[in-house]
């Protein structure tokens, strides 16, 4: 991923074929008539690092940044529910990490939901003005996830024992139901592995992250549902006997 333009990234990027390059691609994004991504198409999910704050005794050693990219269903008549792009890496500078989350994420132009434990890539984001690229905190009470809770943060999402042994689960029941549409070699190898309470499995908990992401898409997209369908106009009877709109 290179930047179209050095000194203004928000004209974007642009994808170029090199071996042994640090972004595996699946399948590139969608576009719409006008060129870009498909709207709410797509959804990252990110396992980010804070160097600086980082014990160097973990049993487990340094863990790696990763994120993945999600395409979501969408019709019957085209391929939806897979993982199309993946980043997994540990530079000497957190930052570049930072910046080529950025990259796939004004690639696929996807919002990215992130474990908000690890707060240095949010800093990034807001500091450089980009969190039209950040997902906002789910609501986990209305998933079922927790019975309530104080976290205050706008975006990303905290990650206490309970949310995390959910997004494994429901990861664990999505790779039963897809497996034969996963086609990022070491994501598999990384779920074969995973233990749990082991920080070693980025690739595992940034693809969980992402599916907790879609999920509460489809929360956010069924309420909104159900508030249309509360607003419907109904026919009532006037006083005159004729059946209006109420």
């Amino acid at each position: 991923m290179e930047w179209i333009d050095k000194k203004n990234i928000k004209k974007g990027v642009r994808w170029e074929a090199k071996k042994g390059g640090t972004f595996t691609i699946v399948e590139h994004p969608m576009l719409n008539s006008e060129g870009n991504p498909q709207e709410k198409l797509y959804i990252a999910g990110c396992d980010s690092y804070d160097a600086v704050e980082e014990t160097t005794d973990d049993k487990d050693g340094k863990s790696r940044g990763s994120i993945f990219v999600y395409k979501r269903f969408w019709k019957p008549s085209i391929l939806g529910d897979i993982f199309v792009a993946k980043l997994t890496q540990r530079p000497d500078d957190a930052e570049d990490f930072y910046w080529n989350t950025v990259k796939l994420n004004m690639y696929y132009g996807c919002k990215m939901l992130y474990e908000h434990t690890k707060i240095g890539i949010a800093r990034h984001y807001i500091t450089n003005k980009l969190t039209m690229y950040l997902y906002e905190k789910p609501d986990l009470v209305s998933l079922g996830v927790l019975k309530k809770t104080k976290s205050t943060n706008r975006f990303g999402v905290t990650m206490p024992d309970p949310v995390k042994r959910y997004i494994i689960q429901q990861y664990a029941t999505w790779i039963k139901k897809n497996i034969d549409s996963m086609f990022i070699l070491s994501q598999m190898e990384d779920g074969i592995n995973f233990i749990f309470g082991s920080s070693a499995f980025d690739e595992t908990m940034a693809a969980a992250i992402t599916l907790l992401g879609n999920e509460d898409m489809y929360s956010i997209k069924i309420k909104e549902d159900e508030e249309n369908t509360r607003s419907f106009p109904k026919f009532r009877t006037n006083a005159q006997g004729k059946m209006i709109f109420n």
